[in-house]
């Protein structure tokens, strides 16, 4: 949360912070469809929001919010509302990073119902893209 308060502060930046259904204080069960749901009504309100430059909008996202971001952003190519990705410390997909993680979910692969499939959506999108991630991560 701090690099949030450093972005709105020093580089004078609006931000929007979304809560996925299922996370934080919101409601309801957490699902790949839902999360990309809510992720899109962020940026269909920000389309429309008067108070902000709706030509200069940077999606950001970390860890699960960056598989978010990269969706996101590949869902709308081409859109020059969004002048950039940023995503921080995020996976290609969900099975390989429980792969790398538990060792033995390859052999129950059929379990895993998140997808989050990021490494065939990077390719379809056109804006500008920051990868950031360190050595630290100990989850992704």
């Amino acid at each position: 949360m701090n690099n949030i308060k450093l972005i709105f502060h020093f580089l004078q930046l609006n931000v929007l912070l979304v809560e996925y259904r299922g996370f934080g204080k919101s409601e309801s069960k957490p699902s790949e469809k839902g999360v990309k749901r809510d992720a899109e009504a962020a940026l269909q309100y920000l389309f429309k929001c008067e108070k902000i430059d709706t030509s200069k909008i940077i999606i950001f996202g970390r860890s699960l919010g960056g598989a978010v971001a990269i969706h996101l952003a590949a869902s709308h190519p081409n859109d020059e509302r969004i002048k950039a990705v940023i995503v921080e410390n995020t996976f290609t997909d969900i099975t390989n990073m429980s792969i790398h993680l538990f060792k033995f979910v390859k052999y129950f692969k059929f379990l895993i119902n998140l997808k989050f499939d990021s490494i065939n959506y990077i390719s379809k999108i056109t804006q500008p893209i920051l990868f950031l991630s360190g050595k630290m991560d100990t989850l992704v």
